[in-house]
């Protein structure tokens, strides 16, 4: 991989404070969904942390939009991927993001993930956005284009404004009522999914995850 994992690169603005209580009470029933959720995609290794993997960071992240139509978001910490399950110290709130100038200006007892321009970038093109998942998985990343997923060029890396602009071509070219899943080729492993509601978002990755299990299965019996 020549990006190191778990790098941030944006300029951040951020100040270590507990999240705001309006914040907990808003996002609480969606971040204990969210949390359940990550105990799922955690065992089926598309998050967390592995001494084998990306020099033995932390991998993976999801975030909530705090309101409807509104651009802060809660975004799980940085480097939180050993962790079993979050408590609300180990998220963040992004308050405000500059795609173009690479800016994040945040909150919380732990800076926001190295992804969170990408997610900003989904939030800003897509109002209807409440969820973004960023999952690492080789099967459904090496066979994305066989899977008909949307692609980003392997040219462009992870957390830079590149980046940003290329996830929101993405978003704002395709239909905004479905779960959408695509993989970043130049972030190995990279893959996201956002929508409207976190279960089907979630569901969706497991959809696509089973259909590249059977793409597997069907080209090692050819």
């Amino acid at each position: 991989m020549n990006e190191t994992e778990g790098v941030i690169k944006f300029s951040l603005n951020y100040h270590r404070s507990p999240l705001p209580a309006a914040v907990i009470d808003s996002c609480a029933e969606r971040l204990a969904l969210l949390n359940a959720w990550r105990s799922i995609l955690k065992q089926l290794g598309m998050i967390g942390q592995n001494s084998q993997r990306y020099g033995g960071l932390g991998f993976g992240n999801m975030s909530v939009r705090v309101e409807p139509e509104n651009s802060r978001f809660v975004i799980t910490g940085t480097q939180t991927g050993h962790l079993d399950y979050l408590q609300y110290q180990h998220v963040s709130l992004v308050k405000s993001a500059n795609i173009e100038l690479n800016t994040i200006a945040a909150c919380g007892e732990i800076p926001p993930s190295s992804e969170a321009l990408t997610h900003a970038s989904i939030y800003h093109a897509l109002p209807s956005a409440q969820v973004v998942i960023h999952i690492h998985d080789p099967l459904i990343w090496k066979l994305a284009r066989q899977l008909n997923l949307p692609t980003i060029s392997a040219k462009i890396a992870y957390g830079t404004p590149e980046m940003a602009a290329a996830v929101a071509k993405i978003v704002k070219s395709l239909p905004t009522d479905e779960p959408t899943v695509f993989a970043m080729l130049g972030h190995e492993d990279g893959v996201v999914a956002y929508g409207t509601a976190i279960d089907s978002v979630a569901q969706t990755i497991i959809a696509v995850y089973a259909s590249a299990l059977k793409l597997q299965a069907n080209q090692s019996n050819d």
